[in-house]
């Protein structure tokens, strides 16, 4: 019986020794400049998360009332909370800040480490519905997308988010399979913090949709914990949304929220940030432009 078992146990540990090598292959593209600063590709989006990582760590607001650290000389100031999306990806990166201090490195550390989650999350859906080598495969080909490279290291929710999504497809498929109430948690749980991040990650619910199709067919509205599902993972990001909305109604800025886009884009009330002060035609309510000035540096 022993004897039976030691090979399979073998055969395991030598699946994951390929795995690991395409991890640390991913990891060591991933790690290329890490302490570069926030100056590449959508720099202005990158300081943005990152000052509100830094507004979290020394008090300037809550989690639930987020502002700018940025000048903005009209009559709004820049004292009003802003209406934005739920900022978890930086209320992890200040957690980083809070214990080593305030690192670009520490917040693109915190999106490489959900990249590999992705990879990882990947290579399973792959070996569950396909075999081993689909599964490495389908994580090695991530290697080769430059938009995987370049968001991994970036300091933006967009790694965060492509971990829970594709988290919580796997989650909700093997508790389709299988039906564990803990798979059923941790899927819900995964694609609620998706949606609340950014609410673009909607798309996630067609391939739930035709999962639960593929098992239930017509039976399909008539299953209770679906509703359950739909209902907690749509309800949460609907709430703060209302509630970052109210913000907005009470200060006029807006980004990356409901109203509309970001700061100058003329669906909020402020400026458009920049790296450094720069004039947009229609920066403020009042139609009067608007200079911004970054308030990253220490």
């Amino acid at each position: 019986m022993q004897e039976g078992i030691q090979p399979r146990a073998f055969a395991k540990r030598a699946q994951i020794i390929p795995l690991g090598f395409i991890l640390l292959f991913l990891l060591a593209m991933m790690l290329r400049n890490l302490n570069q600063p926030l100056l590449d590709r959508h720099s202005w989006r990158q300081v943005d998360t990152a000052s509100f990582a830094r507004g979290l760590v020394d008090g300037s607001f809550d989690l639930f009332h987020p502002r700018f650290l940025a000048c903005y000389p009209d009559e709004f100031g820049p004292d009003g909370a802003v209406e934005t999306e739920f900022n978890l990806y930086p209320l992890l990166v200040s957690i980083l800040y809070r214990l080593f201090g305030v690192h670009e490195a520490l917040a693109r550390l915190v999106s490489i480490a959900f990249a590999l989650g992705t990879a990882l999350w990947t290579y399973l859906l792959g070996r569950r519905y396909l075999d081993h080598t689909a599964g490495l495969l389908a994580a090695l080909s991530l290697g080769f997308s430059p938009l995987y490279v370049f968001y991994s290291r970036s300091v933006q929710p967009e790694s965060t988010v492509l971990f829970l999504s594709v988290g919580g497809l796997f989650l909700f498929m093997r508790w389709l399979e299988r039906e564990y109430w803990l798979d059923y948690g941790a899927a819900a749980a995964c694609i609620a913090l998706a949606f609340l991040t950014k609410v673009t990650s909607l798309y996630i619910g067609l391939p739930l949709l035709v999962a639960a199709w593929m098992k239930y067919r017509w039976q399909l509205i008539r299953q209770r914990r679906l509703w359950l599902l739909a209902a907690l993972i749509t309800l949460p990001a609907i709430a703060y949304s209302l509630h970052a909305h109210s913000l907005f109604g009470q200060s006029g800025l807006t980004v990356y929220g409901i109203t509309g886009g970001w700061p100058g884009s003329g669906g909020g009330g402020g400026g458009r940030t920049a790296a450094s002060s720069l004039p947009w035609p229609s920066g403020s309510r009042t139609g009067r432009p608007t200079a911004i000035m970054w308030c990253w540096c220490p």
